[in-house]
């Protein structure tokens, strides 16, 4: 398929008048997948669960799946607190095998050895990123199945065995042990034996419960050993995390077993439950055609509440034994959604971040701080990152950057050494919507705002409120901030939080937005030709437009000087090569028109005491050359910095 593309990114949900696509139908012939790295893969691994899917399961976006691709011996991962959540394989040559996350999710533990086989191994730590980064080795002679513990003392330390071989031997069994060592400032530290016995299948904080299975589920509880589920066979041992303390194991079908279901059921057929006690509580039957493989508790925030539903993550094996999926089990009412298919998928690991914070009864989470919907556009996604953005710093929000891409990509916030700055511009942009976040935004929830800084797009006057309808109008968070006056009269407790956790945006919009304050690094291409979208004549086509715009800014001139407010409208540099067309700029206008818009804002300037124009694009004839440019209408970051200094003088001017 080729699809035509807008001067702004183009996703699925994008609507212009001018993108179009051609798509071909047929199968392809010898498809090439690539990673999330642009590698070409032989094995893809697909994503079945959106994150929006998962967190209705885990009550959070911030979750991360992390488990072995089988056919490579890597570890991948998924982070599920983007909206478009990608599979990262971490290359390297290690072999690795049950993997654990960390109580804070930025760190990942694994070894090199597997259940049931007594092969020397080694266990590791390395950071939770798509290189893998700080990796570190535990220097002990044999190293198997690490777990994550946080001790009652409130210390984070790792326990692992000295061997995860067939435990029916018992006296073998107590010839091997568990220990524990402590991880701080990413080192270990020194080892410390807990007890005989190769507990692999976690150990409780106080120590005082102990599991593991490898053909056998034995137990260790109060310092004393037994076997559990009648000595009957059963392996992939997990103790949860909780006080409930209880047992996640799969079995062989076995008399015990059959006689709790009532029925008969195959090899690992059923992930089953058992108390503090080693009593069957819950049996969860696999999907049909499936049974189940390498199961383990998720979620490091189950709560005290056994009404909480705890959750189990597990690979689903085909008929051939293949581990084809990953899933995971609501253990309350049996309910199981599939998280990513692939050739052979191990050892998974899925972790979830406490969610539990005060949302007094009065605030919505079906609306509070949701400024994306799932399949949201491109402007969505921006303004997503920029509203949470706003809300935790707007006790500091001095001046307040609104308008199109324009202005993302040509004033740098943190670079105005006038005051604390925002970047609120966006793509998709029309002037309704620039002094609509200005207006209720601005004039309500910054209780310190002495300037708004907006972009005077004339090619985009084009448009009403068409943005408005896309967003305002169907995204809860902004009808939700409506309704309340805009939090004029204070936030109650738990909004900031309800943001946070509402839908996410990907990671490259924060990657991009996020830590400039709504800035937009983007690099040099030069100006290009002068491309022109749409039509040149439009103001004929559509003549109130204009005036429309126009009357709409010179309202908000009086609003703002009534707040004694400073406003700057800055005529932002475009391609100087439209001089040369009868296009003002790239969306179009007749620069004869152009020309008459120009001096009307200059006459604003002069009746509005409170109003300054700073054009730079001075019809064509400006000083921003080709390396200041990043496409025909953008600035890249050299040009934004030449821009963003002469702003910051021009509003030191004005103090």
């Amino acid at each position: 398929m080729f699809r035509r593309g807008d001067v702004y990114a183009v996703t699925s949900s994008s609507r212009a008048n001018y993108i179009g696509f051609r798509v071909a139908y047929g199968k392809i012939p010898n498809p090439t997948w690539l990673g999330s790295n642009g590698n070409e893969v032989s094995n893809p691994i697909l994503l079945l669960a959106s994150s929006l899917s998962v967190k209705k399961r885990t009550g959070t976006f911030d979750s991360k799946l992390v488990f072995r691709n089988d056919v490579t011996g890597n570890l991948a991962f998924v982070n599920y607190s983007s909206a478009n959540p990608t599979i990262v394989e971490i290359q390297d040559e290690l072999d690795a095998y049950h993997p654990d996350v960390s109580p804070d999710g930025r760190k990942v533990a694994f070894c090199t050895g597997m259940e049931g086989t007594g092969t020397v191994s080694s266990v590791y730590v390395r950071n939770l990123d798509s290189a893998g980064s700080d990796l570190v080795k535990l220097n002990v002679e044999n190293a198997v199945i690490p777990r994550w513990k946080v001790l009652d003392i409130g210390d984070t330390v790792i326990v692992y065995v000295t061997s995860a071989n067939d435990n029916r031997d018992g006296t073998a069994f107590l010839k091997q042990s568990t220990w524990q060592v402590p991880f701080v400032n990413g080192k270990f530290g020194t080892p410390k034996k807990l007890f005989d016995g190769a507990f692999h299948g976690g150990v409780s904080s106080d120590n005082q419960l102990a599991v593991t299975g490898a053909r056998l589920l034995r137990a260790r509880v109060d310092g004393k050993d037994s076997l559990w589920y009648n000595g009957e066979q059963a392996c992939n041992v997990s103790l949860s995390k909780d006080v409930q303390r209880r047992t996640l194991f799969l079995d062989f079908g076995g008399k015990t077993g059959t006689a709790f279901s009532g029925e008969k059921y195959g090899v690992h057929e059923r992930i089953l439950e058992a108390d503090s006690a080693g009593r069957l509580t819950r049996m969860i039957p696999a999907p049909e055609g499936y049974s189940f493989d390498h199961s383990e508790w998720a979620l490091w925030n189950n709560n005290t509440d056994a009404d909480n539903a705890p959750l189990a993550v597990a690979s689903l094996t085909g008929v051939n034994g293949s581990h084809k999926k990953l899933a995971v089990v609501n253990m309350s009412d049996s309910s199981i959604l599939e998280l990513a298919q692939g050739d052979e998928l191990w050892h998974p690991c899925l972790w979830s971040v406490s969610t539990e914070f005060h949302i007094p009864k009065d605030v919505d989470l079906d609306s509070a701080g949701v400024y994306l919907l799932p399949g949201g556009n491109v402007a969505g996604e921006i303004l997503r990152v920029k509203m949470e953005l706003m809300w935790k710093n707007a006790e500091q929000i001095e001046y307040f950057c609104v308008g199109s891409s324009r202005m993302a990509n040509g004033v740098i916030p943190d670079s105005l050494t006038v005051g604390y700055a925002m970047n609120m511009g966006h793509a998709y942009n029309d002037m309704n919507a620039s002094i609509r976040f200005a207006r209720d935004y601005g004039f309500n929830a910054l209780p310190n705002l002495k300037a708004i800084v907006i972009s005077l797009d004339f090619d985009l006057w084009q448009i009403k409120t068409d943005f408005s309808k896309m967003i305002f109008d169907v995204v809860p968070g902004y009808s939700y901030d409506s309704s309340h006056y805009y939090w004029k009269y204070g936030m109650p407790n738990g909004f900031i939080e309800a943001v946070e956790h509402s839908f996410p945006a990907s990671e490259y919009s924060w990657m991009v937005y996020g830590a400039s304050r709504g800035f937009a690094d983007t690099d040099i291409e030069g100006w290009g030709p002068a491309i022109i979208e749409g039509m040149v004549n439009w103001d004929e086509l559509y003549p109130d437009r204009i005036q429309w715009n126009l009357d709409l800014l010179r309202k908000f001139l009086i609003e703002t000087q009534k707040r004694n407010i400073s406003v700057v409208g800055v005529i932002f540099p475009q391609n100087p090569e439209y001089a040369q067309t009868d296009s003002w700029g790239c969306h179009g206008l007749q620069r004869s028109t152009a020309q008459w818009v120009r001096d009307s804002v200059f006459a604003m300037a002069e009746q509005y005491q409170n109003f300054v124009v700073m054009d730079e694009n001075k019809m064509g004839s400006h000083d921003y050359s080709d390396q200041m440019a990043h496409d025909t209408d953008h600035l890249s970051t050299e040009g934004a910095a030449q821009l963003t200094s002469r702003l910051d003088s021009l509003l030191l001017g004005m103090q």
